[in-house]
């Protein structure tokens, strides 16, 4: 029902996380200026006036100073959505960022509710920062939105039921559930 417009606003990822596609694209991070990001965003929204902007970077707004700037130059909010890790939304200053900012939904690479296999991907997230951040979203009035991997190599029934306990307790507005498979290098 939205008329949604991509936008990206920085190139790779500097995370290690071993099922992605580093082999491709490195861990070279690159992110455009806020002051650019907003000049761009105001002239596409005047240009197509989509109903909001959907921000298409691996990870939005790594750098939590980046975003409060982006916030600032904004003048007033937009309505848009993005990705980001767990680990990053851990302060409920960036989370009030976000939602000023006009943020409506995160989608968090959750990939699993066990410890264990997110170690086995080098995830470098746990758990706990995965409840602690759904729950600062949540509490924000964003909606949250969980990418889940099943058949990572080494997981077992016992993991699937932990991930699958997790989703219940966190009750993520939208889930989307992807089946491990190698990538070149990986």
């Amino acid at each position: 029902g939205l008329w949604e417009l991509p936008f990206s606003t920085a190139r790779g990822c500097p995370y290690r996380c071993n099922w992605c596609a580093k082999p491709t694209w490195g861990r070279s991070y690159a992110v455009h200026s806020p002051e650019r990001v907003v000049q761009d965003i105001h002239a596409l929204l005047q240009k197509f006036s989509p109903d909001r902007i959907g921000f298409t970077d691996d990870i939005f707004a790594i750098r939590p100073p980046w975003l409060r700037s982006f916030r600032n130059l904004l003048g007033r909010p937009i309505r848009y959505r993005c990705l980001t890790r767990a680990d990053l939304v851990k302060d409920p200053n960036y989370v009030d960022d976000l939602a000023r900012s006009g943020c409506e939904e995160v989608w968090l690479g959750v990939e699993s509710g066990s410890d264990s296999v997110l170690q086995a991907m080098d995830k470098e997230v746990t758990v706990t920062e995965i409840q602690r951040a759904a729950g600062l979203l949540k509490d924000a009035g964003i909606r949250r939105g969980f990418f889940v991997q099943l058949g990572y190599p080494g997981e077992t029934a016992a993991d699937v039921d932990q991930t699958r306990k997790l989703l219940r307790l966190l009750q993520p507005e939208e889930i989307g559930i992807s089946i491990s498979y190698p990538l070149p290098g990986t």
